[in-house]
Order: structure tokens, then sequence, then C-alpha cells
């Protein structure tokens, strides 16, 4: 009977050698990054990333995207308590990059019109602005030269429309606007503005 225990020995010792070879295996595979990568989740579609991302990506093809943000828990601390504190439900932003040329797109949502007009009035004030034109869409919107205190004036587009208020921030110097070629670059703003908002109205993603 040694020859039957002889086998039964030898069969564990391929058995343990057999498992051994499929635990180096797998770990080969999630060290080569070949294992299955876990899909990302879904956006909620209810939210402006949701809404917006694939209008404004479309929109912007081509152009290099440096920045996607799509909650108010990837703002930067102190931006989203600011927001929190200003009655911001949703924000989500997006930056583009063509050449000289940055596209920054932002959308916020408020908990009432009246959180959303405390910062709206702040923001349509005539003396914010330089070289203002308005444009026939949204409840409120315009493009122009958007004068901050605290920092460059920015060629500007802003739009609003039930609560949410959506604006285009762009810049063709670096961190500067020149104005050389304004009146085109406005109507590039514009007609920007106007293809994302009728988009958005085709899938009903708001506006």
């Amino acid at each position: 009977m040694k020859w039957v225990g002889a086998a039964r020995t030898a069969q564990r010792r391929g058995t343990a050698k057999f498992g051994l070879a499929c635990v180096i295996l797998v770990a080969v595979i999630l060290v080569s990054g070949c294992a299955p990568k876990q899909a990302e989740p879904v956006p909620n579609q209810d939210s402006n990333f949701g809404r917006y991302n694939s209008i404004i990506s479309e929109q912007f093809k081509g152009w290099q995207q440096t920045l996607e943000i799509k909650n108010l828990a990837e703002w930067p601390e102190g931006q989203r308590k600011d927001f929190i504190l200003a009655g911001v439900t949703d924000a989500a932003a997006w930056k583009f990059i063509n050449g000289t040329t940055t596209i920054e797109v932002w959308a916020r949502s408020f908990s009432n019109y009246d959180k959303f007009s405390q910062v709206e009035v702040h923001i349509i004030t005539p003396v914010a602005w330089k070289s203002p034109a308005a444009l026939a869409y949204g409840d409120v919107s315009r493009v122009g030269i958007l004068h901050k205190p605290d920092a460059s004036d920015v060629l500007f587009l802003y739009a609003s429309q039930n609560n949410t208020m959506f604006y285009i921030n762009y810049f063709n110097d670096g961190a500067y606007y020149n104005t050389t070629n304004m009146p085109r670059d406005k109507k590039f703003l514009a007609d920007a503005g106007r293809k994302l908002i009728n988009q958005a109205r085709e899938v009903g993603a708001g506006f």
C-alpha cells in the first residue's frame, strides 16, 4: 500500500503547486494592469455635469481639456464653503485650451430664487461690465468684458434660467484677455452660448 500513499502525496504536492501557480499568475496580472478595470460611475443625469458634459465636450471638440469638476465635493474646500453659504446646491466646471486661448465653463444651481438672485444681482450690475451686449436666450444673458476687482478683466458670457447660472470665461493671452479682436471674440462666445443652450433644450437638459 506504500505506492498508494506515495501517489496521494504526489497528488497533494501537484495540487499545491497548481494552486501556487494560480496565485502567482493572478498577482502578475494585477501588477501588469491587465486585470479588468472598474467602470467609472455613471454621472447623475439630473446634475449639471450629467446634463451638460456631453454637450460641452462636443462644443469644444478638438480643444485640450485640462479641468473637469463634476459636483460640489470636487471643488477646493474654500470655494466649496463659499458656494454652500451662497445657497449653491450643484456646481460643475470645465476648462479647455486651444493654442493661446483658454475657455472656462461653469454651471451653478441654487436652492431657491432668493439665493440665486442675491448672486446674480452682483454679476449683472452695470458697473461690473465694459462694452456689454444683451443676448436673446435664457432669462438673462449678456457678453462683454467683466471687471473683477481682485483679478484681470476677462471676456465673459453669462446666461441664467430656472435658478441656474452658466458662464464662460475667455482668455486669449495667458491669464489675460487681449481686446484686439473683441467683436470677433464676442460673436464666438455668443454663438457658443446659443449652441449650448439650444442643444440642452433639445435633449431636455435645462434652459
